[in-house]
């Protein structure tokens, strides 16, 4: 149905991330400085994308049904997270991600894995950078 190579979507990676830094034009340094580093970051990566030499992957949106179901997952993990805490909702998500996306690992390690990289991001980000993060509610 619709079919994107990798040099088409570091186009459209390198226009989106464009127009997210002129919407950062007007706000303070310590405001914007984060997001124009990710998205510095990411042009890069746009760039490579569309310069890279080699082999052109496809990346088919055929079926609609992928696309809703991980929708939902993301939806249902928003949606979670301010009941039962990010470690927990975070290490759902990303647990179900991976099954869903038949990832070559045991189901143990998966949950084993996503426990760590949820419990490595909340100290990143609630301990590091000072971040408030949702707790469970009980």
């Amino acid at each position: 149905m619709f079919e994107l190579r990798d040099r088409h979507l570091g186009i459209v990676g390198l226009v989106l991330c464009g127009g997210l830094l002129y919407t950062l034009k007007n706000k303070s340094f310590q405001a914007k400085a984060f997001p124009i580093a990710l998205l510095l970051i990411l042009m890069v990566l746009c760039l490579l994308l569309i310069f890279r030499k080699g082999h052109e992957e496809k990346y088919d949106f055929s079926g609609i049904s992928q696309v809703l179901i991980y929708g939902g997952l993301f939806v249902l993990y928003v949606w979670l997270m301010p009941y039962i805490g990010f470690i927990l909702s975070t290490t759902g998500f990303l647990a179900a991600f991976l099954i869903l996306q038949k990832y070559p690992m045991k189901q143990r390690w998966i949950l084993l894995f996503s426990l760590i990289i949820a419990l490595v991001l909340w100290l990143l980000f609630a301990k590091g950078f000072g971040v408030r993060l949702p707790e469970i509610l009980f």
